[in-house]
């Protein structure tokens, strides 16, 4: 295998580097018992005989980007390595050179699907502050301190502090790009610990330099809207002049915006509800036959199964969930048994964040946004910290989700290593629900997902920010209430994305404008930016929306493209979702290339602005 130069010169300068710890250890050897006297030995000569050639050679080093790794070799070589860092009298340029190739060891390993982020996020601090004039120590200890498995949103801050504005700013060889990534991940963070007002700083400052970036624009925006919640110190003559700077920034986003919602086409054929006062999704009382639902997939139209109660759900599908929701510690001993100890991803608002009045917001935003909080934790925790909280409560002051007036949901999780579409905890508890005999074998090629949809809202209800999905969805209430509001894809250009929706393909599907460097992921940009349905961002698409109510024992069919907001009522509530590839969804992936590139030539022949990169 041939390496990249870069990494040969790395690779070399290992050899060297941790040959001097070899040479100082055989000399030491060589100086007699005195010198051992007067300097403690604590050097172990075998241990590090295993870990120079294991940090150095072309074949087992962690700096090879390679997912083939024998993870046994990989830990014996860890412990050695770990043992020579014991060495108080280690030089800390080799200090240094160990904890960098152990802290790629771990990331190796998470790319092959391992939890090892702590282990990383340990190396990377050290490593920070060691050498805090170091660029790439401190902007990897920030990007890694946000992580969903290691959520240090505070240590990330200072981290990403000192690139932006420490020491390490002043290394002249760092480019122009990776400062900015730098300074995205700076007010992210910023976002995170609810330092509003130092995020919206960064974000002017960014989206200066770039208009185009959608998702730069949607975060300033969200920026501002949290910290006209939160901010009782500032006067009104400075929020004024704050709004005036913000407005002034986004004016050049807007007309963007604008001209590319102008080019945006809607190829939608499935279904279109009248819009008739009087007009409801149509609602069945038994399960449908494969036929009979498949019926409504191919129409691309939406349907209600209302069994009057999770009960009889239970003895419908012949599942066994009466035992995830009995009133009694049963359920909980039940859930933490068959899963207790499987990692979730958790979302959180902190409603504390609402005003200084104490007094809560109507309802937690769920969604993107700046503010938004998410972590990986035990699915123990989150069942005794936040679902069954009335009953046990950690103490743990370390723990960043027992807040008192916090609310935490469990929602879509990432995908594992395998190939098991239950998604964690679901894939322990799968055997309590068999799949639903009405979803063809069409249906389950396609399957991507099932997952499970778990919170409890105290003092305040939940509502998930507007937004479509690319797959269809069959969603199962089993405790609690929910309510949608839906928009056919028809709609789909007024749904006002945070990034312009310029196509809407056949099936329903729509696609948002993809821009080079944004800021927001590409699986975001779907989301709406209106905060509320009675937004004014939402005035085209007024009286153009579907009501529907669910209650325990409800299934709704939901295809792809259809915009929808969910809003829980407090209490506990559950849910199933299974998630599956729409039909003709091979044409739509050939769709978007074709309308990206059409609406791509057709803006650039218009183009006025001043060479900003799409």
């Amino acid at each position: 295998m041939k390496l990249p130069s870069c990494t040969r010169a790395l690779l070399l300068l290992l050899q060297l580097l941790l040959l001097v710890v070899c040479s100082s250890s055989e000399d030491a050897n060589e100086t007699g018992e005195a010198a051992a006297e007067a300097v403690p030995k604590t050097r172990n000569a075998r241990e590090e005989s295993v870990c120079r050639p294991f940090l150095t050679s072309s074949l087992t080093s962690p700096l090879v980007a390679s997912t083939k790794r024998n993870l046994k070799r990989d830990e014996d070589a860890e412990f050695s390595c770990e043992l020579v860092l014991q060495d108080v009298n280690l030089p800390m340029q080799i200090r240094v050179t160990i904890h960098e190739g152990l802290a790629w060891l771990a990331i190796r390993h998470v790319q092959m699907g391992l939890v090892r982020h702590k282990t990383v996020i340990r190396h990377l601090q050290l490593l920070a502050k060691m050498v805090p004039k170091n660029f790439g120590f401190q902007y990897r200890a920030g990007s890694w301190g946000l992580d969903v498995f290691v959520n240090q949103p505070e240590e990330a801050v200072h981290n990403l502090h000192e690139c932006v504005y420490g020491k390490a700013s002043e290394d002249a060889s760092i480019g122009e790009a990776e400062r900015l990534a730098a300074r995205r991940d700076y007010a992210k963070a910023l976002g995170l610990v609810g330092r509003y007002r130092e995020a919206q700083v960064e974000l002017l400052h960014l989206l200066r330099l770039s208009p185009l970036d959608f998702g730069l624009a949607f975060l300033l925006k969200d920026a501002t809207r949290m910290r006209l919640l939160v901010d009782k110190t500032s006067s009104a003559q400075e929020m004024a002049l704050v709004n005036a700077a913000v407005q002034e920034a986004l004016a050049p986003s807007q007309d963007e915006y604008a001209r590319l919602s102008a080019l945006a086409s809607n190829d939608y054929a499935g279904f279109v509800p009248p819009l008739d006062a009087g007009y409801t999704i149509k609602r069945i009382k038994s399960l449908p036959t494969a036929k009979e639902f498949a019926a409504h997939v191919e129409r691309r139209e939406p349907l209600l199964i209302s069994l009057g109660s999770s009960s009889n759900l239970n003895t419908a599908l012949g599942w066994h969930v009466d035992k995830w929701l009995s009133s009694s510690l049963s359920a909980e001993s039940y859930l933490l048994k068959a899963a207790g100890e499987e990692l979730v991803q958790i979302e959180s608002r902190l409603t504390r964040f609402a005003n200084s009045t104490n007094m809560m917001l109507e309802s937690v935003l769920l969604g993107h946004g700046c503010d938004v909080q998410r972590a990986v934790v035990p699915f123990e925790r989150f069942l005794k910290d936040h679902y069954f909280p009335e009953r046990e409560k950690f103490k743990d002051k370390e723990r960043r989700f027992d807040e008192p007036l916090s609310f935490a949901y469990l929602n879509t999780q990432r995908a594992g290593t395998g190939k098991d579409i239950y998604r964690p905890p679901l894939h322990k508890l799968k055997g309590d629900i068999d799949p639903p005999f009405f979803l063809e074998q069409s249906v389950w090629e396609n399957m991507k997902d099932v997952n499970i949809w778990m919170g409890h809202a105290r003092g305040a209800s939940s509502v998930s920010r507007l937004h479509m999905d690319a797959t269809d969805n069959l969603y199962i209430l089993l405790q609690g209430k929910k309510d949608f509001t839906l928009f056919p894809p028809l709609y789909s250009q007024y749904m006002k994305t945070i990034s312009p929706t310029i196509a809407t393909s056949p099936n329903g599907l729509s696609y948002q404008f993809k821009q080079v460097n944004s800021t927001t992921e590409g699986h975001n940009l779907h989301f709406s930016e209106a905060t509320s349905l009675l937004d004014e961002v939402l005035a085209q698409a007024k009286g153009k929306e579907l009501h529907v109510s669910l209650e325990p024992g409800d299934l709704l069919y939901l295809p792809t493209g259809w915009f929808h907001q969910v809003a829980s009522s407090t209490g506990r509530h559950m849910a199933l979702n299974y998630w599956w590839k729409p039909p003709g969804w091979e044409q739509a992936v050939e769709f978007d290339k074709r309308k990206q590139a059409e609406v791509y030539a057709s803006y650039k022949k218009t183009e006025t602005h001043s060479g900003d990169e799409l």
